[in-house]
């Protein structure tokens, strides 16, 4: 198996498993040897296995061009695309009878579309997030951190607390809301925690209880045609 090694000015090594063929990849220290580096690889070999078996099962979107007809996926659920050419700056709208209508100018290109879905779905984010965070914060007596949304290849999210910042991928806007909430809680709780351990696991539950629930939600649906993963 091939493993692309990254030297970085870390202490610890990271393993990553990359949709969407199941690439693998090693951040190490740049005092690691190479011997070293091979055995971590090794040691995880079982779990490494099991995520490129997860991301080949998993639904791919196709790539979207935006325009009549197409589905689009938002808030956990499948929309038709209607495209109405008018006059104006191009903006997404929920319509009914499971339609998502874009309204943009004549000849509008892929480029502009996308950039509106991507508003779209950012204000959507803010939204959800601005409902949640106070309470999670209070709960888990933490200081509200500075949250970014932005496209991510390949997390659903991430946390620095070194210096109080999450980042949350855009893409979540086409999960359901308890997904979102999900990923919003896991972060947090990294600001206390941060590595996947029993307590980090027991802090998260104290949140929501049925956070494996949530999070299998969230991988049974299609990753996006940029592969995204968590």
């Amino acid at each position: 198996m091939a493993v692309e090694l990254v030297r970085k000015n870390i202490k610890n090594v990271h393993l990553s498993v990359l949709p969407p063929e199941g690439r693998v990849r090693l951040s190490a220290p740049f005092t690691m040897s190479e011997d070293s580096a091979r055995l971590a690889v090794v040691t995880r070999w079982g779990w490494i296995k099991k995520k490129q078996k997860e991301y080949a099962r998993q639904k791919r979107e196709t790539q979207r061009d935006y325009v009549d007809g197409e589905t689009h996926y938002f808030d956990g659920h499948k929309y038709l695309l209607s495209v109405v050419e008018e006059s104006v700056k191009a903006s997404v709208k929920v319509r009914g009878n499971g339609r998502i209508e874009l309204c943009c100018r004549q000849g509008a290109s892929r480029e502009v579309r996308q950039r509106a879905f991507d508003a779209f779905y950012r204000s959507h984010l803010q939204t959800l997030i601005e409902t949640k965070i106070a309470q999670y914060c209070a709960e888990l007596s933490v200081i509200q951190p500075t949250i970014r949304i932005q496209r991510m290849r390949t997390k659903w999210g991430s946390c620095a607390s070194a210096s109080q910042r999450i980042l949350i991928n855009l893409e979540m806007a086409k999960k359901p809301t308890a997904c979102v909430e999900y990923i919003l809680a896991h972060e947090l709780v990294h600001l206390r925690v941060r590595r996947h351990n029993e307590v980090f696991k027991a802090l998260l539950e104290g949140i929501l209880p049925d956070w494996s629930h949530r999070r299998d939600i969230l991988n049974s649906y299609p990753l996006a045609f940029d592969e995204w993963s968590y």
